[in-house]
């Protein structure tokens, strides 16, 4: 798997054109304030001399009122009426302040650049929830994330939950049960997938708008790419379509049965990484489960793992992506996670305290649960 510098440098530079904006920012506050206060000083330099201005034509008033004009009094008045002139002239020609300014010296250590380790998963020494969140009645429960913002739905609203778990935004959902959400960087956006419509959520407006394009199948599971949007259907022998997403969203390819699964088998998940898709695909007949990682390109299998699940109820199965694309597995038929090795190995079994539907990372070291009840967050 060949790694591209370039594209992993996109995953920073948005980090570090923020920073830039953040420091154009400050800069212009910085030169706002001054502005202000240059300009009170020199207010205050013009009121003075009008004040003046008017004292003196109040002493020449009051002198020619009178007519008594000493000749030292009429001395005094005219030192008093050039000093001022002079001052005026001054002040008319900038020359009454001078600005200092000096170079802005930047902190060679104010950025640099860190090489972190992503914290390692032990499924056997998972902690105990620290904060959790119960699930209205009629939430649905599929979870996904951007790192910044986490988005599950809390009848009757699509609620984005920030890293501190507070409610930052909201908005109704109208649009029946859904399947499946997930993350899209490219068109920056959750996509939120029902039986049969795909609909987009912008993070910032939080509006909800229904993708024209994509109409006339019934889905289950969606994932991204950089440039793909995969989504399977609700159906044995499952399909997988990818569609391009950019400025517009057009159907590229369709993967059918047999080269997706079986005709007698369902693929009840599929998630995306670094070039793969691990598709969650049960037997209906034999009621097992396994878990595929194929190639996103060709569809091809990279290695296959048969997991000792036997349901007979052909509930489905989930996974997630972990950190160092290793993977964790979520059948709520028996209540277990799978931790799964990048080479598709089963690394550590556990049993989970309530029946799991789903799970998600939310930044490097927090994994969502999604249970029957709530979710729990767990710190990694």
């Amino acid at each position: 798997m060949e790694l591209d510098a370039a594209q992993l440098f996109e995953n920073f530079e948005e980090k570090l054109n923020k920073w830039r904006a953040d420091c154009h920012k400050t800069i212009d506050l910085f030169f706002k304030r001054k502005c202000q206060e240059f300009y009170q000083i020199i207010a205050e330099k013009v009121n003075k001399q009008k004040k003046e201005m008017i004292r003196l034509q109040l002493n020449v008033n009051e002198l020619i009122r009178q007519q008594k004009a000493s000749l030292e009094k009429i001395d005094s008045l005219k030192l008093d009426v050039d000093h001022l002139g002079q001052e005026i002239i001054l002040i008319e020609y900038n020359k009454c302040f001078q600005i200092n300014t000096h170079p802005l010296v930047i902190d060679n250590n104010s950025l640099n650049i860190i090489e972190s380790k992503l914290p390692l998963f032990n499924l056997t020494t998972l902690s105990s929830p620290y904060a959790g969140i119960y699930h209205t009645y009629g939430s649905w429960k599929p979870l996904a994330s951007n790192n910044k913002f986490l988005l599950k739905h809390q009848m009757p609203n699509l609620c984005l939950l920030d890293r501190e778990l507070r409610l930052v935004k909201q908005n109704v959902w109208t649009h029946g049960l859904i399947w499946d959400m997930c993350w899209s960087s490219t068109l920056a956006c959750f996509i939120i997938l029902t039986l049969n419509n795909v609909f987009l959520l912008d993070e910032n407006k939080m509006s909800i708008q229904q993708v024209q394009a994509i109409k006339g199948q019934r889905w289950y599971s969606c994932t991204c790419s950089d440039t793909s949007l995969f989504l399977s259907t609700a159906k044995a022998g499952s399909s997988i379509n990818e569609f391009k997403i950019s400025s517009s969203i057009e159907l590229t390819k369709q993967w059918q049965s047999p080269d997706t699964c079986t005709k007698d088998e369902w693929i009840y998940d599929i998630v995306y990484s670094n070039g793969t898709l691990a598709l969650m695909i049960g037997e209906q007949k034999n009621k097992t489960k396994r878990m595929e990682l194929r190639s996103s390109m060709t569809l091809d299998r990279i290695w296959l793992l048969r997991l000792d699940i036997i349901d007979l109820q052909n509930r489905a199965i989930r996974c997630c992506l972990l950190n160092d694309e290793e993977w964790l597995v979520i059948d709520r038929s028996s209540s277990h996670l799978f931790h799964i090795t990048k080479d598709g190995k089963v690394k550590t079994t556990i049993v989970y305290e309530s029946e799991p539907w789903r799970a998600c990372l939310f930044g490097s070291n927090i994994l969502a649960v999604s249970n029957e009840n709530g979710i729990n967050f767990h710190k990694l």
